[in-house]
């Protein structure tokens, strides 16, 4: 049989699965499912909803990983590893989404399940840092172990910040899973599933069916992750720098409200209202968020692809993310 053919019946059955579950458990109480309750505070929905983002990703990720221990190329300690990784991301931000954990307590417990599993393949270490238009090349050494452990969790800590209005965590998920299919050399098997997972889980997100909770972002960030650093290390798809501009709107954001607070004297871990999506909200129909905040990302990435370098790409962002918050803060 070929493998194309059994790609995409595979794909099929776990996607007829996913949504018959999504549409069986999203109003079903039960132990293993966490419902995310209204406080008319921070959470403005009116009705529980079902945080089955992330079992729903769970599920799809790791069936793609063991049809490729058959069907593909990769090293099966490669796809162990993976399969560890974003299993013990998942259950803790399940752990979270259930019980609440600290950020303290977070914050050593991620660091060291990095520490653990990272050094067992030499592949999801950042050895060097390479930059497209500065000509640089630092080599890390013995710091590589830490400095990649750093970016996991930065990217993790990002990709939660965002993680405030239905459809922008999965919407730039999304828009990164398509440049990795685009621009980059990883298994386009894992890549296209993964895809199809995330556009199912963000239809019914929009549809406010459910969220992606803890579980959700913190399971979304190890895979995401994992893919820009093999991209980076395996098959030198992109640069320092280019990774940033992909990542520059959530990285800025989460940036400037950790110091906002930090200012405050507050912990920049303290929820709040004040991320660009929340201020965009103010501006735009809640339903349309996501769409506006998708197309700040894609700029900076898009302008780098043009005659202008990274450093005036990233300036001129700067510029403008500055600029529309500034606008959006005096007319809020």
């Amino acid at each position: 049989m070929n493998i194309n053919y059994e790609f995409y019946i595979f794909n099929i059955i776990i996607s007829v699965i996913s949504i018959i579950l999504i549409e069986s458990l999203k109003k079903k109480e039960s132990a293993l499912i966490i419902f995310d309750k209204p406080d008319n505070n921070r959470k403005i929905h009116t009705k529980p909803i079902p945080l089955l983002g992330g079992p729903i990703i769970l599920l799809y990720v790791c069936s793609i990983l063991m049809f490729l221990c058959f069907y593909s190329n990769l090293k099966f300690k490669l796809i162990l590893i993976l399969f560890f990784l974003y299993l013990v991301f998942f259950i803790l931000g399940f752990i979270d989404d259930k019980n609440g954990i600290s950020p303290l307590k977070k914050t050593l417990i991620i660091f060291s399940l990095l520490f653990l599993i990272l050094p067992l393949d030499q592949d999801l270490l950042v050895k060097n840092l390479l930059f497209k238009d500065l000509k640089v090349n630092i080599l890390l050494n013995q710091a590589s172990i830490f400095f990649t452990i750093f970016c996991i969790y930065i990217f993790f800590n990002i990709l939660n910040f965002s993680d405030g209005v239905n459809g922008i965590a999965l919407g730039i998920s999304l828009y990164w899973i398509l440049v990795f299919l685009i621009f980059g050399n990883f298994n386009n098997l894992f890549l296209i599933s993964f895809l199809i997972c995330t556009f199912i889980v963000l239809i019914y997100n929009i549809k406010n069916d459910l969220f992606i909770g803890n579980s959700g972002s913190s399971i979304l960030s190890s895979i995401l992750a994992s893919l820009f650093i093999l991209e980076y290390n395996f098959y030198n798809t992109f640069y320092c720098d280019e990774i940033f501009l992909l990542m520059f709107l959530p990285a800025v954001d989460a940036a400037r409200i950790s110091i906002e607070r930090i200012l405050k004297k507050a912990s920049p871990f303290l929820p709040d209202k004040n991320h660009f999506h929340h201020l965009l909200m103010k501006k735009v129909n809640a339903n349309y968020v996501f769409v506006i905040y998708i197309i700040f990302s894609i700029l900076p990435f898009i302008l780098s692809l043009t005659i202008l370098k990274t450093y005036y790409s990233f300036i001129l962002s700067i510029i403008i993310y500055f600029s529309i918050l500034l606008f959006l803060k005096k007319s809020a």
